[in-house]
């Protein structure tokens, strides 16, 4: 059998070479996923949500591969087919040679966001407003057409349907959209969305069957534009580095 050590580097060779037949050989039927955006989420859900994104990765290179006990530390720099780069550090716990658990923890991109020395957002100042969630709304004149092109353009279906004639979608904790059936007001609104990577998001979109414009220069960021099915302009930005 397999250390502890080679089976996790094994499942991230998996990953960068597409290859489903050698992760699924190497993840446990009761194995969970956990990461700032899912909770323990379980074989199956991994595979819908997690693994297609495979198709995107170049390659890993190790910074760390540290076991200890049934567990394994991992830290590498990944490289997406954009070009873009990442730094990740994970805990995968592999028993029986088969990895039961993966916790990711995100570190930042490459280069940094923030410039040396300072940070990407600021403390928050005396007497400042103490915001927990942020939602960006948008309003349509039919909440089930307009949920699937949403579904499409943020990867996944809804996360709440509070209420009849909402959905939402929630990106982290501390922001997310409010899509409200209203067709009175429908088509008048615009969602701005920061993206890591312009060309990757693109890409991804025009394999959903969206329609994103060509991406575009201005002063600060280059952006895309598009029209969800209302006439409501989403407009997709990175800011120049």
């Amino acid at each position: 059998m397999k250390d502890n050590a080679t089976i996790a580097r094994d499942s991230y060779l998996a990953y960068a070479t597409n290859d489903r037949a050698a992760i699924e050989a190497l993840i446990a039927p009761d194995f969970h996923f956990t990461s700032p955006l899912d909770n323990r989420i379980d074989r199956k859900a991994y595979f819908e949500r997690c693994w297609p994104n495979s198709g995107n990765i170049r390659d890993f290179r190790f910074e760390r591969i540290v076991p200890e006990g049934d567990q394994v530390v991992v830290t590498y720099e990944g490289e997406a087919l954009s070009g873009r780069k990442f730094r990740n550090t994970e805990v995968l716990t592999v028993r029986g040679g088969k990895i039961v658990e993966a916790e990711v923890y995100f570190g930042w991109n490459i280069p940094h966001d923030a410039p040396e020395g300072r940070s990407v957002s600021g403390p928050d100042e005396a007497g400042s407003m103490k915001l927990a969630t942020i939602y960006a709304h948008l309003s349509c004149a039919n909440l089930e057409a307009s949920s699937d092109w949403f579904a499409r353009l943020f990867g996944r279906s809804p996360d709440a349907t509070p209420m009849q004639g909402l959905a939402e979608w929630h990106h982290g904790t501390t922001a997310g959209l409010q899509l409200f059936e209203n067709a009175q007001s429908a088509g008048k609104g615009t969602l701005t969305l920061i993206v890591h990577d312009l060309e990757e998001e693109r890409q991804r979109l025009e394999k959903a069957k969206l329609r994103p414009g060509e991406i575009e220069p201005a002063t600060y960021v280059r952006l895309l534009r598009m029209r969800d099915p209302d006439g409501n302009l989403v407009v997709l930005a990175q800011p120049k580095r």
